[in-house]
């Protein structure tokens, strides 16, 4: 039983070995390298002379050399996780202060709005303005009215004063016919004294003559004392006529004073309606003017406001991004977190029936341990939250390098690409709404990771079961 013994412990040391590639392959593209050279390592251990429990000591140094990496790992992931930290912190101010900016932006369209509906308010003026024209213009028509009565008024006097002046040359005429009357009458008033004197030498005679005489003489001083009075009158009503026409004249002067003042206060009136018009057309020009600006600024605010609403669009979008990959690589640390407790137990059970005691000195960089579990299980919580950002920074690289290595030539044959494996989704990401499992669905990069064509191999037959692994494993150190 001993001969057989030996084969069947190297091949458990081998599958736990291949295990352990196949973990380093799936969790980590740092670790790919140190799988190769344990591949390569294991190989040239079995064409050199075996020595007793080598390969079992060999594979628990690469299971400490393994973990180390895996520590290294995960502080690596720690660090850009705080960094994905920080930039969600950097992208969550951002959206506040682009919600402020908004907020901003509100107000002051506001602020123009309230604005623009004054200026339409003091558009509304035009209406009063209209009115008071109107006002202006029934104002000077009534004008117009007076200034016609005062020229009728005017016509009026003038044509009394002409009748007034016609009774005055009629006064005139009869004044002198009278006056020729009484020089008539002075002039029998002579003959009657010739005739008087000629009686007085003719006394007997003339007797009665000159009583006919006194008789004609008295009726000719009565006549002239008529016609004095006629004259008096005459005169009275000539001064009277004369009184008349200077108060006439003092009414039509009066009367063209009134006239010029309204002239003068008419055209003032239109002088002050046209100034008044033409103020009120450059005022509303100038409204115009401002409520075009103010329409301009408006127009220019409210592209601003939906420059600044993309952007927020856009922080929400890598808001949600970056929460999807937070979401995600959540989900891969807790299956690396299974993967990682399954291959504690298989490692667990492969030394408990290979058995070894806790007091060897190789025991320390065991993965079963809790003095080294517990850290590296309080790690892992932050190991795969930096694969996704690791795949992203990664991605344009090795697309670019593809693009050169294909462009020289092909002078080093890439490795096939390994088929991402279909993970189940987390409460977290189911959480997460609709918009952001699409977003991490389809917008969510990998790195093709390379891997060597000995790992391949042994990952089908780390697939199978362990008592098939055994059989398979006795089969081969028999052949």
């Amino acid at each position: 039983m001993a001969p057989h013994d030996e084969p069947t412990n190297t091949g458990e040391c081998q599958s736990i070995e291949k295990i352990q590639v196949e973990s380093a392959t799936l969790h980590s593209p740092v670790s790919n390298q140190i799988a190769t050279d344990r591949v390569h390592d294991e190989n040239a251990s079995d064409h050199a002379p075996r020595k007793e429990n080598s390969p079992t000591r060999l594979s628990l140094e690469n299971a400490a050399r393994n973990i180390d990496t895996l520590k290294h790992n995960i502080e690596i992931h720690k660090r850009r996780n705080q960094k994905l930290a920080r930039r969600v912190e950097e992208l969550e101010g951002h959206k506040d202060e682009m919600d402020a900016q908004c907020e901003r932006l509100e107000k002051e369209r506001a602020a123009l709005e309230k604005e623009r509906d004054e200026c339409m308010a003091s558009l509304d003026t035009r209406g009063v303005m209209q009115k008071e024209i109107d006002t202006l213009r029934s104002e000077l028509e009534a004008t117009e009215n007076a200034r016609k009565g005062a020229a009728e008024d005017r016509a009026r006097m003038e044509g009394e004063l002409a009748q007034s002046n016609t009774a005055r040359a009629a006064l005139s005429v009869r004044t002198s016919a009278a006056e020729a009357r009484a020089v008539a009458a002075e002039a029998r008033a002579g003959d009657a004294e010739g005739r008087a004197k000629h009686a007085l030498v003719r006394t007997a005679e003339a007797e009665g003559c000159v009583l006919a005489a006194r008789t004609r003489a008295s009726e000719a001083q009565a006549c002239t004392s008529a016609a004095e009075a006629r004259a008096s009158a005459c005169e009275d009503r000539i001064v009277l006529a004369e009184k008349r026409t200077t108060v006439a004249e003092t009414r039509a002067a009066a009367i063209a004073d009134e006239l010029r003042i309204a002239t003068d206060a008419l055209e003032a009136a239109e002088r002050q309606a046209s100034l008044q018009a033409s103020r009120a057309i450059t005022e509303k020009q100038e409204l115009l003017q401002s409520l075009q600006v103010q329409s301009t600024k408006l127009s220019r605010i409210e592209d601003e406001l939906a420059k600044a609403t993309d952007e927020l669009a856009r922080a929400h979008m890598e808001i949600g991004k970056v929460k999807d990959t937070l979401a995600g690589k959540e989900v891969e640390r807790l299956e690396m977190q299974a993967d990682f407790a399954d291959l504690r137990d298989r490692f667990s059970k492969f030394s408990c029936r290979l058995g070894f005691s806790s007091s060897a000195p190789s025991d320390n960089s065991l993965p079963s341990q809790p003095s080294q579990l517990a850290p590296i299980e309080a790690s892992t919580a932050s190991v795969h939250t930096d694969n996704q950002q690791l795949t992203s920074d990664g991605a344009s690289a090795l697309s670019r390098q593809e693009t050169q290595s294909g462009s020289s030539g092909e002078k080093e044959k890439p490795f096939p690409a390994k088929q991402a494996r279909k993970r189940p989704r987390s409460p977290s990401t189911a959480a997460s709404g609709s918009e952001g499992t699409a977003l991490s669905t389809v917008e969510r990069p990998r790195i093709q990771r390379k891997r060597v064509t000995s790992a391949s191999a042994t990952s089908s037959s780390s697939r199978t079961s362990p008592s098939e692994q055994k059989i398979r494993i006795v089969a081969k150190s028999n052949s």
